[in-house]
């Protein structure tokens, strides 16, 4: 693991503030999703578990804007898919504490026309393992991020086998 990835796993994972490893937001025109994440993730014997029952800690940083209003959505959809087998595994983004989707604010009602023209978004941080349930064995993921009809960047992390007898 490089110096570049292990910045990611110093990013405190419950918080959804701006970490050294977050997307620089594009401004205040640009709506979207943008994600960042290390390019290898051990896993195995003497790498500690992930928290919250994860086998290991795959960091996800994220930023999003998007268009205030319209439809409640799903909130954050995550996406890995296996490059060599194909599979793909997609969930709502999870709060690790309650093990839920993370809710979309309550808003009261608005008239459309009143949020013409407004974004709403932030940061967040996430393991992708207290998402998506994915194998406890070596591969290599392209993983992205969805909200709202905009899909994010595709980055690739190597999830690896540590383990010492390796």
């Amino acid at each position: 693991m490089g110096d570049a990835d292990e910045a990611f796993f110093k990013v405190d994972l419950e918080s959804n503030a701006e970490s050294p490893c977050s997307p620089k937001p594009p401004g205040a025109g640009w709506r979207g999703v943008l994600i960042r994440a290390p390019s290898r993730a051990p896993f195995g014997k003497g790498v500690p578990p992930g928290g919250h029952g994860a086998f290991a800690t795959i960091p996800v940083c994220g930023y999003t804007l998007v268009e205030a209003g319209g439809e409640p959505g799903e909130g954050i959809l995550l996406t890995a898919v296996d490059r060599a087998t194909g599979k793909r595994y997609t969930a709502p983004l999870v709060t690790p504490e309650e093990g839920t989707v993370a809710p979309e604010p309550i808003r009261a009602p608005v008239h459309p026309s009143r949020l013409a023209g407004l974004a709403s978004g932030g940061f967040f941080n996430t393991n992708l393992l207290w998402t998506l349930d994915l194998p406890r064995a070596p591969a290599v993921y392209e993983i992205q991020a969805q909200l709202k009809g905009h899909t994010s960047n595709t980055v690739t992390v190597e999830l690896y086998d540590a383990s010492p007898d390796r």
